[in-house]
């Protein structure tokens, strides 16, 4: 309910009492406030409501029930610069997106602030627009969000985007890992029409690490447990860690495939030793009301569906997706999760998700197998 309050009094604190300047409010965009000729300021919000429900094995889990995420959301338009602010009391409360752009030069942008990082297709995709409820666990491997500077640009078919990155604003500790990257990522597109697309992209991250202590670790199919299977607990004496990906994705009408491969080599002092993870994951969706898969060229990822059908638009979903975390003297367990999902968005603004997801720690942290079994729920509301 406090996060409830706070949400309702951010929107109670927008400017509306600024002089001169005119309002539009609209359901699939939000507030708009037009402070000039060239100035607006739009503000939209993101509300999703999950409930877990498990079938644990070794490790206890609790079912649970909670606002996923929360956002508010803001951005602030100024002739060719845009300023973006996004703010999110759900579980993962903090900030989330948090940038200043120049958008001055054609098909070009650059970006300064909390960002996505040029990596990963299945991180750069928005969260309202995943066809199932949370990034596979080979997200484990990604930088999540982090402050920085990026400079992307784009083609017909391709895009190209470098950053150099610090620290996230809020710690999520997805990944234990604070320093300095220099992360890149390209995408091409050798087959873009209407109807049909075919993707490729690669993506590398080399960080220096400050503090020598890293951290990976992964959640049993939901962001609503606070409990690890897998964990490398703390691996000290890194000095550098190297991560590469390559993403393959193909879409024709209603149907898309999806698919990333992602690897991280961690560099520690003599006599320690380096250390290799791996992860994966294959998805494999469908539109069932003749819907089409519409796809970025300016981020070479998908965007979201449109209902063609008064009834809304029904989508299946099927991933597996598999992180290992076992190298050398680092016994962090390997986690599998197979991952079917029913989505049904009624409007544009209005999504519910329903998921099944068993998880195999083969092994666990702890050297022991178990088996787990998730069923998953989410109401949407996005503007």
């Amino acid at each position: 309910m406090k996060k409830v309050k706070g949400l309702l009094l951010s929107f109670a604190l927008l400017p509306l009492s600024a002089t001169g300047a005119s309002f539009e409010a609209s359901p699939t965009e939000g507030i708009l406030v037009s402070l000039s000729d060239n100035a607006t300021l739009r503000i939209n919000g993101r509300l999703q409501v999950d409930s877990a429900r498990f079938d644990d094995d070794v490790t206890p889990l609790e079912d649970d029930e909670d606002f996923r995420r929360a956002r508010l959301s803001s951005r602030l338009d100024l002739g060719d610069w845009r300023g973006v602010a996004s703010y999110d009391f759900g579980v993962a409360d903090g900030w989330k997106l948090l940038y200043l752009q120049y958008r001055g030069l054609e098909q070009q942008r650059f970006t300064v602030g909390n960002q996505v990082p040029a990596f990963s297709m299945e991180d750069n995709t928005s969260s309202r627009n995943l066809p199932l409820l949370e990034r596979s666990v080979a997200s484990a491997l990604a930088p999540g969000l982090q402050t920085g500077a990026a400079y992307n640009r784009w083609g017909e078919r391709w895009t190209a985007r470098l950053g150099v990155y610090g620290n996230e604003l809020s710690n999520l500790d997805r990944r234990v890992m604070d320093g300095t990257s220099l992360t890149s990522r390209v995408t091409f597109a050798p087959v873009r029409e209407r109807n049909a697309v075919v993707h490729l992209g690669f993506a590398g991250e080399y960080r220096w690490l400050d503090d020598e202590s890293v951290r990976l670790r992964a959640r049993p199919g939901t962001r609503l447990s606070s409990t690890r299977l897998v964990d490398t607990r703390s691996i000290d004496g890194a000095d550098t860690s190297m991560t590469g990906g390559i993403e393959l994705a193909a879409s024709y009408r209603n149907f898309r495939l999806q698919s990333e491969a992602m690897h991280m080599r961690l560099d520690r002092d003599v006599g320690a030793g380096d250390v290799d993870f791996a992860a994966q994951y294959l998805m494999a969706t469908v539109l069932l009301g003749g819907e089409r898969y519409r796809y970025s060229r300016a981020s070479g990822t998908y965007r979201d569906v449109r209902p063609r059908a008064g009834w809304g638009s029904v989508e299946l979903a099927a991933r597996i997706a598999h992180l290992d975390l076992n190298d050398g003297d680092i016994d962090g367990g390997e986690q599998t999760e197979l991952t079917l999902g029913l989505g049904w968005t009624i409007t544009e603004q209005i999504r519910l998700m329903v998921n099944y997801t068993d998880v195999q720690a083969e092994p666990n942290r702890d050297g022991i197998d178990e088996d787990v079994s998730l069923l998953s729920f989410r109401f949407q509301y996005s503007m």
